[in-house]
C-alpha cells in the first residue's frame, strides 16, 4: 500500500475536525503506518484515538485580518516525512470514504481532484451530535446530500514526483501560493494550472467522485467578500499569475 501524508487544517471547527480524524482512522483500518494526518490547527486541540492512522499536531498563528490557509498548508508540507507517495489535501469538514485510499492508489495519477457531496443540515447534526453508531447505518445519499461537488477542487491527491514539475512551472519553493489571502484562490490556481500541464501531457489528472461528504456549516458571507478589496486583490493576482504559468509551459511536453 503506497504512503500517504494528509494534511487537514483545523480552524474552530473542532468537532467536525474529530469525525474527519475518525473517518481517515476507518479508511485505512488494518494498513498502520500507511497514513500520517498532520493536523494544522490555531489552537491546543485533542484529537480523537486513531489505531490505524498516526496524527501529528502542528500549532500556527495567523492574526484573523491577514490570515492565509496556502500558508498553513505549506507549512504542513514542510514537516512531513520525506519518504511518501501521495500527498493529500482535506479540509476538516469532510468524512471521507471507507476505501479512499485504495481509489487513490488504483487511479495511479499525478493529480486526483477529490470530489463528494454535501450533507443536508439535519443529518449533519444526527452524525455530530446523536448516536454514536450512526456510521453503521445504512446512508442513502438521495436523501442526506444536497448536490455533487463537483466544482470544488481544493481536495486533492498528488504523486510525490507531480510536486516537482509543479513547482517547476511555478517558479517558486511552496506548492501553494501564499500571495493568496483568505481562504480562497490557492487551489484554484493550482487547478488551472494542472489542467494546463495536463492538456501539455505534463502530466495525468483526474476526477475522483464520492470521496467525502461535506459536513454541512452555515455558509460564510459570500456577498461581502465578493465586494471586498481582498477579493479583487485574488482575482487579479490569480489571472496574472496564470499568464506567466501558461507562457512556461508552453514550451514543455513529453
Amino acid at each position: 500500500m503506497p504512503k500517504f501524508n494528509v494534511i487537514v487544517t483545523n480552524w474552530d471547527r473542532d468537532e467536525y475536525c474529530s469525525k474527519c480524524i475518525s473517518y481517515l482512522d476507518k479508511a485505512n483500518e488494518g494498513r498502520a503506518d500507511s497514513v500520517i494526518v498532520y493536523l494544522i490547527s490555531d489552537k491546543h486541540y485533542d484529537p480523537p484515538y486513531t489505531k490505524n492512522i498516526k496524527v501529528v499536531q502542528i500549532k500556527a498563528e495567523q492574526e484573523e485580518d491577514k490570515f492565509c490557509k496556502a500558508a498553513l498548508i505549506n507549512m504542513g508540507m514542510k514537516k512531513m516525512r520525506k519518504r511518501y507517495d501521495y500527498f493529500v489535501q482535506l479540509d476538516c469538514d469532510l468524512l471521507v470514504d471507507e476505501d479512499v485510499f485504495t481509489k487513490i492508489a488504483q487511479a495511479s495519477m499525478d493529480w486526483l481532484v477529490l470530489g463528494g457531496v454535501k450533507l443536508v443540515k439535519d443529518f449533519t447534526d444526527f452524525i455530530l451530535y446523536g448516536d454514536e453508531k450512526s456510521g453503521e447505518q445504512e446512508i442513502d445519499p438521495e436523501s442526506i446530500a444536497l448536490n455533487d461537488r463537483r466544482g470544488y477542487v481544493g481536495n486533492v491527491a498528488v504523486k510525490r514526483e507531480c510536486i516537482k514539475d509543479v513547482l517547476q512551472a511555478v517558479s517558486r519553493e511552496e506548492l501553494y501560493d501564499e500571495k493568496f489571502k483568505g481562504w480562497g484562490g490557492e487551489d484554484s490556481q493550482l487547478s488551472m494550472l494542472t489542467s494546463a500541464m495536463k492538456q501539455r501531457g505534463i502530466i495525468s489528472k483526474d476526477y475522483l467522485s464520492n470521496a467525502w461528504m461535506h459536513l454541512w456549516h452555515e455558509p460564510s458571507n459570500n456577498a461581502a467578500y465578493l465586494k471586498s478589496n481582498q477579493y479583487a486583490a485574488n482575482v487579479r493576482h490569480l489571472n496574472s499569475s496564470l499568464m506567466v504559468y501558461q507562457r512556461r509551459i508552453l514550451s514543455w511536453g513529453r
